[in-house]
């Protein structure tokens, strides 16, 4: 198990740092956003991921497991990517 989730986080690490870099002009083009918005996004990200990755590794990891709280959070990871795509189709639909 521990192979297998080594080879999809890296995988997803790859896959994200292909993705990343144009977040910031899908944010100002698409949705609209102002630079100062975008940085302001660019700032409190990093601080949630470290506050999750806190609650993650002291609490959860100890409940659940660590294999298991990786698990939860990695589909949670890919649910809200997901999310991102499914909102951009609905305004699209909704707001052209």
């Amino acid at each position: 198990i521990p192979y297998i989730l080594f080879g999809a986080d890296l995988i997803s690490a790859v896959g994200s740092g292909m993705i990343s870099p144009f977040f910031p002009l899908y944010f100002k083009d698409d949705c609209g956003m102002t630079p100062i918005q975008v940085q302001i996004l660019y700032v409190v990200t990093p601080l949630c991921t470290a506050a999750f990755s806190s609650l993650a590794s002291t609490i959860l990891a100890k409940n659940w497991g660590r294999v298991e709280t990786i698990l939860v959070f990695w589909f949670v990871d890919i649910a809200l990517l997901y999310s991102i795509a499914a909102f951009d189709e609905y305004y699209r639909m909704h707001h052209t």
